[in-house]
């Protein structure tokens, strides 16, 4: 949810860093689940998104990135979604995808 929001609001890592007073390393590990926020940085972290604090307990945001041979279909029907589900989640309009890209499950 996290990077999602970040991107959403064309923010780098370095920005959403210097608007929490952290480092864009404690960023990155907050999206990658690795670590999670303080306790200021997360009340923080929730006014921003305009979503309460157990909100963002709960969520899990899924990640995949595209390898090699796959496609939005493949790539849908092994993750239990359709593939316009899939399509809503990253604003994708086409099926074009590149090796390396993330695309969001939830």
């Amino acid at each position: 949810m996290l990077k999602r929001y970040r991107k959403e609001n064309n923010l780098r890592q370095e920005d959403l860093a210097r608007k929490l007073f952290v480092t864009p390393q404690a960023i990155s590990k907050w999206e990658k689940g690795q670590s999670i926020p303080g306790k200021e940085s997360f009340q923080e972290l929730s006014v921003m998104l305009g979503v309460t604090e157990e909100y963002l307990l709960d969520q899990k945001t899924i990640v995949y990135k595209v390898k090699h041979g796959d496609n939005l279909f493949r790539i849908a029907v092994n993750n239990g979604i359709t593939t316009d589900e899939l399509k809503r989640l990253n604003n994708k309009k086409g099926n074009e995808i590149s090796v390396g890209e993330e695309l969001y499950l939830q």
